[in-house]
């Protein structure tokens, strides 16, 4: 059975005064605790669209708008669902209208949601603005965490604004949500661009990397990720970080994982221009490092083909396994070349554009007859026999110019 609030029984026996106190001190613990329905559970995006439903109903007319309590409840959080979704743009702009035009009230509360998804609306804060000045020093403090010092007035400096209060209260960035940033509200994310683009990053250099693993596999715009991926391996990066390195003990290993785990699949994604190419590089060698190993300890455990292949882990731009098979294709230039888990196979090199051509064959690839037949052209392949890494060094450099970091004799 669902647990429905139910008030206490000395409620009923108050006199009227104190009665009257009690229902005020129930609606404002409805209004501050943001109830979802009365069994707790959180709400469906059927409730949320009925509930926008109502709210944009009762907005209709010209008189004052009077909500139900059941809705002004869950007001803030229904007006932040609205902005979320693009089909509800015209029925947003008449809610909207209504605030401005000072026929809708909003409790602290609800203001607190509704700035931190239209912060930048001009019309709004200064509606804000006008019923901040009408406020308790009470009702004041439920928006003193997060606009710290510019007030209302100057809503536009309000993400640069909690930015300079983080850093400078030294917030662990575990802890920033805390404030009351909306995960994914334009606050947030620019609130975040103001705090990674300052001049002085010792503040996220200094987290613990716990706190950070929390943070960044929090964030829902991935493009703060590639900020944060940015700030922290482009200097090890300028300053020498080989290939080898992102091989070393923790923490660098981990953050280079994680960083490459939280980061889009999509080349073309915001994300990347933010991470930049000296961080990128970063990640294309911790996962090339990644993946061969992964290949010569599961499926082929030969020492001498493994050390060869590190050796072009700064020239290899990208790395595909295929499990089905047991196989590795690593892309050096504008060649692919495959390699197979099984004793007694050769290596195999295709060009860019006939992997290409093949991509759904590859896909569906089970067996390693599959990546040596990806079409009718003729097969380009070396075997490994005695002595074979300067003729496979030769047989490299003659399809994509690109020189090892080993020499091989």
């Amino acid at each position: 059975m669902s647990a429905v609030w139910q008030p206490p029984p000395t409620v009923a026996s108050l006199r009227p005064v104190r009665l009257a106190n009690a229902v005020r001190k129930l609606r404002a613990d409805l209004r501050r605790r943001d109830l979802l329905d009365e069994d707790h559970a959180p709400p469906t995006e059927a409730d949320m669209e009925a509930r926008a439903k109502q709210l944009f109903a009762a907005t209709e007319g010209s008189g004052r708008i009077r909500l139900p309590l059941r809705i002004h409840a869950h007001l803030g959080a229904t007006l932040a669902w609205m902005y979320q979704q693009q089909e509800w743009a015209h029925e947003l702009q008449q809610i909207r209208s209504a605030i401005v035009r000072r026929r809708l009230a909003l409790h602290p509360r609800a203001w607190l949601w509704l700035i931190a998804y239209a912060f930048d609306d001009a019309q709004l804060a200064r509606r804000l603005s006008e019923q901040w000045a009408g406020w308790s020093e009470r009702q004041r403090s439920k928006l003193k965490d997060l606009i710290p010092r510019s007030g209302p007035h100057h809503l536009d400096r309000l993400p640069q604004d909690v930015a300079e209060r983080i850093l400078s209260d030294k917030i662990q960035i575990d802890q920033v949500w805390k404030l009351g940033l909306k995960a994914g509200s334009p606050l947030e994310s620019q609130t975040w661009r103001h705090l990674l683009t300052t001049h002085d990053n010792r503040w996220l250099r200094e987290q613990p990397f716990s706190a950070l693993r929390t943070e960044l596999e929090r964030q829902n715009e991935r493009r703060m990720v590639g900020l944060v991926g940015r700030l922290l391996l482009e200097p090890a990066v300028k300053a020498g970080l080989s290939p080898a390195d992102v091989r070393a003990p923790e923490p660098l290993a981990s953050l280079v994982e994680l960083i490459e785990r939280c980061m889009p699949k999509a080349p073309g994604h915001p994300a990347w221009q933010a991470l930049g190419p000296d961080a990128a590089k970063a990640l294309r060698w911790w996962k090339t490092q990644h993946d061969l190993e992964r290949f010569f300890t599961e499926w082929n455990a030969d020492p001498d083909r493994e050390a060869f292949w590190r050796s072009y882990v700064d020239v290899i731009r990208d790395v595909e396994t295929y499990t089905s098979a047991q196989s590795l294709a690593m892309q050096i230039a504008d060649t692919w070349f495959v390699e197979f888990g099984a004793v007694g196979n050769a290596a195999y090199a295709y060009s860019s554009d006939r992997w290409e051509r093949a991509e759904s064959k590859r896909k569906t690839a089970c067996k390693p007859e599959d990546l040596k037949s990806l079409d009718r052209q003729p097969k380009v392949k070396r075997v490994h026999v005695g002595g074979w890494q300067p003729r496979f060094q030769q047989w490299i450099w003659e399809l994509t110019e690109q020189i090892p970091n080993r020499r091989w004799t």
